[in-house]
């Protein structure tokens, strides 16, 4: 009897959307984060037992490097919306793919599990699955198991646990998921129908918390062939486990509302941020969804206290704020979207040191492996339109001018009208205040 070994895979990383998804930045803004929950995130699993290591690309970028049987990534958060996804074995060019699909990543949470065998003689072929992430409904007192059959060489299978089946017929490929109470298991597998278990395992479920277990490797395996084992991830702690509520148990959530704006480049300005346990709201620019996560930083606010925060300012290509930071520029120059995003304190100094530490510390506020975020179209304010308002005021104070009136009544007159047109035109000016709020449930582990 060998136990499940239990895999992590619940950090946050971060992949990005290819420019040439879209024809121009209003269609990704469009399919983008912040946008009704069209954030994603994704986690990779290597099941195929005869396979080499492996390198992961999304869109032609490389997000994940030398990736082992029976590994599973940290999350990689992106846009929900179809993807070029290559598998290759490490070091080796795109060219030689072993996996070159396209992909429709859902928003939410998913996994995404390279099975079968890379021999051309194999029983089973290669193949990329991409599974949900289910977390609704589930119980205080529950856990939910997911169990996946991606061992080449088994036949269907029963999953028993102290005589009780859980999970019955599951063949090479399929996954079913089911909800038991919390607690000590002995997960025997089962041939379908048959009564003598090939395999068992020992496993410990926490309730709220949704797990895959993977059936890999080969049941006989020959020589050098990985050996049947049960692989169990935790995908998800649902929001009573996750521990950013405070001490009192409240379901606090982290939030954060970026509004459409004018800048003048330096800084700019985040309407809301709720912080469960304290921490930073933190600007990246649109490289994030590039794959940029480091580099995509560019400005972040002073400590703040858990709680809500409004009229958050935060100055960008602020070297002193984001330690670590080496800025070429020094400020915004052109309109672009910019993404808030509220980070912890994970270190619990109170200085952001997520760029300086490449990641490692004080990472964002997560719910299911998804980061809370929201966006904004950033618009420069551009000093020749000011020079030609003021052009356009003189032109209607001579056209105000009464024809023979006294030079100086004229003038007073003059000056009268520009007040009531610079009133009215500052009334009638419509702003932008319509931001896309995506609001998600805080979360340290997913």
């Amino acid at each position: 009897m060998g136990a499940a070994a239990i895999l992590g895979g619940t950090g946050v990383a971060f992949a990005g959307e290819n420019n040439s998804q879209s024809d121009s930045d209003d269609e990704a803004n469009d399919n983008g984060n912040g946008n009704g929950g069209d954030v994603a995130s994704i986690k990779a699993v290597h099941a195929s037992p005869d396979a080499p290591n492996v390198d992961v690309y999304v869109n032609d970028v490389l997000i994940l490097e030398d990736v082992a049987f029976g590994e599973v990534s940290d999350y990689l958060v992106l846009l929900s919306g179809e993807y070029d996804v290559m598998v290759v074995p490490t070091g080796e060019d795109t060219d030689a793919a072993v996996i070159d699909e396209s992909v429709d990543v859902p928003s939410g949470a998913a996994t995404a599990v390279v099975v079968g065998e890379a021999a051309e003689d194999g029983d089973e072929p290669l193949e990329l699955l991409l599974l949900d992430v289910d977390i609704e409904d589930l119980d205080d007192d529950e856990s939910r198991v997911r169990v996946l059959h991606a061992s080449p060489d088994a036949p269907a299978v029963d999953v028993v646990a102290d005589d009780n089946e859980l999970v019955t017929d599951l063949e090479f490929g399929e996954d079913e998921s089911v909800d038991v109470p919390e607690g000590t298991y002995t997960l025997e597998i089962r041939p379908a129908g048959e009564d003598e278990a090939v395999a068992e395992f020992d496993v410990e479920l926490m309730g709220n918390t949704v797990y895959s277990a993977y059936a890999v490797g080969y049941l006989e395996p020959e020589d050098d062939e990985e050996a049947f084992d049960l692989l169990l991830d935790v995908d998800a702690l649902t929001p009573d486990t996750e521990g950013n509520g405070g001490d009192d148990g409240d379901d606090e959530t982290a939030a954060v509302t970026f509004d459409d704006q004018e800048s003048d480049g330096t800084s700019v300005e985040v309407a809301e941020a709720t912080l469960p346990d304290g921490g930073f709201v933190t600007i990246h620019d649109s490289s994030l969804l590039d794959g940029e996560v480091i580099g995509s930083v560019i400005g972040t606010s002073d400590y703040l206290g858990s709680g809500d925060h409004e009229d958050i300012e935060v100055d960008l290509y602020d070297e002193d704020a984001v330690v670590g930071a080496d800025f070429d520029d020094d400020e915004l120059t052109d309109d672009e979207t910019l993404i808030a995003m509220p980070h912890m304190d994970t270190d619990d100094n109170e200085e952001y040191n997520f760029v300086d530490s490449d990641g490692e510390e004080d990472g964002p506020y997560t719910e299911d492996g998804e980061p809370v975020t929201d966006d904004a179209e950033i618009t420069i304010e551009d000093d020749d339109d000011d020079d030609d308002d003021d052009d356009d005021d003189d032109d209607d104070d001579a056209d105000a001018t009464p024809d023979g009136g006294d030079g100086n009544a004229s003038n007073a007159s003059g000056n009268a009208s520009d007040d009531a047109v610079g009133i009215d035109g500052n009334e009638s000016a419509g702003g932008n205040e319509s931001g896309n709020v995506t609001q998600l449930s805080a979360s340290e582990d997913c």
